[in-house]
């Protein structure tokens, strides 16, 4: 959560120095050079944090939803032309930064719903032991994930050419 509020600031202040810079060239590469350190972060952490908040029977599904943010694309260039229309340039900006504010927002809401639901699997599963935080499980040991149970050896003969089913089949 933290790398995605660093990566979302820096979009809001790229889009603030966009902004303000107005007519002035440094001031415009500075914006987008924090804009583009934005892109840097974001995109690696947002599929952390979607396996993070998924339930593992659901990690299919929260992926898929996590692509439909393609639609965007397609979406963008009509309600760009609508805003540019009818109100000032600035308005985009604005809008921009009110939309990823609102996302920080529901990545918070995510991440508190991810604990509780971690939280009360293991109330669950172990009902006599109590954290210090009554049932609420810091966000470090929220993070532990248990590796697959998939050994070294398995993992290179399941890929190996002549494994059953690639090349050579036996």
């Amino acid at each position: 959560m933290k790398w995605l509020a660093v990566g979302s600031l820096f979009f809001l202040l790229g889009l603030a120095g966009i902004i303000f810079a107005q007519r002035v060239l440094p001031m415009w590469v500075l914006a987008v050079a924090i804009f583009s350190l934005r892109e840097i972060i974001i995109i690696p952490v947002e599929y952390m944090f979607v396996d993070f908040i998924a339930p593992p029977h659901l990690k299919g599904s929260y992926y898929g939803m996590q692509n439909l943010s393609s639609l965007g694309g397609a979406v963008n260039s009509l309600l760009t032309g609508l805003l540019l229309t009818y109100t000032p340039p600035v308005t985009i900006f604005g809008l921009l930064m009110l939309v990823t504010l609102l996302s920080l927002w529901f990545c918070y809401r995510g991440v508190h719903l991810a604990q509780r639901s971690a939280a009360g699997s293991r109330a669950r599963r172990d009902p006599g032991r109590r954290s210090a935080a009554g049932h609420r499980l810091t966000i470090a040991a929220a993070h532990i994930r248990r590796a697959p149970s998939v050994t070294l050896m398995e993992s290179q003969s399941a890929f190996s050419p002549t494994s059953r089913g690639c090349l050579h089949p036996r």
